[in-house]
């Protein structure tokens, strides 16, 4: 059985490029959770290139309720 990474990102490209590039390597399925901010275009490009199951990209910044979401609509 895979395993599951849901990657939260929020506005910081450099950290989030970082962070998730050394994770790339797992065996694994990534799906992402992007709180809106100024850089959420940017960082929509850079995930649009990687190998994702899933993404969520929010119109505002849901805070601690990302996951929650997540957990909520997509968890099953």
């Amino acid at each position: 059985m895979k395993h599951i990474v849901v990657f939260l990102a929020f506005e910081n490209l450099d950290i989030i490029r970082t962070s998730f590039d050394s994770l790339k390597t797992a065996d694994a399925d990534f799906f992402v959770v992007e709180n809106h901010s100024e850089n959420s275009h940017l960082i929509k490009e850079y995930f649009s290139n990687q190998k994702l199951v899933g993404y969520i990209q929010f119109n505002k910044n849901a805070g601690a309720n990302a996951l929650n979401v997540f957990v909520r609509d997509y968890y099953d």
